[in-house]
């Protein structure tokens, strides 16, 4: 577990940000489940990329913030185009999920 501080900074290293961009246009569905769920289902039913719309949430932390970067960046690359990040104000539990993605 690494302090917040250290991913923050994380993404201002421009060649660790490509790094990883280039681990997941690599390895693709290998690299993580949010990739692994896209492209899966992107395959099952026989989408292109240009009709493909995908929500990235992520919330205030430094974690969610670097991967919400790195995976936008990855399935750009990979040519996906409609990607829409979304940061989440705050979330304690289900029925608050509508008021945090506001």
């Amino acid at each position: 577990m690494y302090p917040d501080g250290d991913v923050c900074s994380a993404l201002e290293d421009v060649g660790f940000v490509e790094a990883l961009v280039d681990y997941v246009v690599e390895f693709r569905e290998k690299s993580c489940a949010e990739v692994n769920g896209v492209l899966g289902i992107q395959k099952l039913f026989g989408h292109s990329f240009s009709d493909v719309e995908l929500y990235l949430l992520f919330t205030r932390t430094c974690n969610t913030r670097l991967v919400a970067h790195v995976l936008r960046k990855g399935f750009e690359k990979l040519g996906l185009e409609g990607i829409v990040s979304i940061e989440l104000r705050g979330i304690a539990n289900v029925d608050e999920f509508d008021r945090g993605s506001r």
